[in-house]
């Protein structure tokens, strides 16, 4: 029976009116919504990258680890980081009740902690780097999800896959930007890595209070 039915069907007009196709909605990162995720973003990635490509030299240079012990060193506080952030962002997944901008406020302020006790290690304990690292991973675990959040949660939902493209480009920008800087502090004085480091994510942490004053902290 279906079959009686199939010379009909070409005779058959869409009543529907055909719709333009919609551009793709556009964030510039200059966008007021996303101004704090977007530099949060940037910073925190740009700190990482810094932190890691001068770790193995400070080590070699200012610890006096030998060369072929200096792998060892890194390897372990890179591990130590690597268990710290899963350790906070597991704490952070289970405490939905706390704001995005605490998290990325108290991590960010953590994280400048961690970084600069790098440099009150001494050649006696080059192993301390770990727990320095170990600390500035919680920093770190606390304000890289927050920083998602805020930028998905600034914009409407037509804008969420615009909002990703802008924060990707921050960590792209911080991919070629940071290692270069990094590079050229530590030739001109080792310590002024971290020293910048440390002074980035206290900036971002004074950052986090702008808008909050006289308001409810979120």
């Amino acid at each position: 029976m279906p079959l009686v039915g199939l010379p009909w069907l070409g005779r058959l007009h869409d009543t529907r009116k055909p719709q333009a196709p919609r551009a793709p909605q556009r964030l510039k990162i200059t966008d007021i919504r996303i101004r704090l995720p977007w530099l949060s973003s940037f910073t925190l990635f740009s700190v990482i990258m810094m932190a890691n490509s001068s770790l193995g030299f400070y080590v070699i240079d200012r610890l006096d680890v030998a060369a072929h012990q200096a792998a060892a060193v890194v390897g372990y506080a890179l591990g130590s980081a690597g268990l710290g952030l899963i350790l906070m962002q597991t704490i952070v997944s289970r405490l939905p009740h706390v704001a995005p901008r605490q998290w990325l406020r108290w991590g960010a302020l953590a994280g400048a902690a961690g970084f600069a006790s790098i440099l009150l290690v001494g050649p006696a304990q080059p192993m301390a780097v770990c727990l320095s690292y170990s600390v500035a991973a919680l920093g770190m675990g606390a304000a890289f999800p927050a920083v998602a959040a805020l930028a998905s949660n600034a914009v409407s939902a037509s804008e969420q896959g615009a909002s990703a493209g802008a924060m990707s480009a921050a960590q792209g920008l911080s991919m070629v930007a940071a290692p270069l800087l990094g590079t050229a502090l530590y030739d001109l004085l080792p310590p002024a890595t971290f020293a910048l480091i440390s002074i980035l994510l206290l900036v971002l942490f004074g950052a986090t209070w702008r808008g909050t004053r006289g308001h409810v902290a979120a």
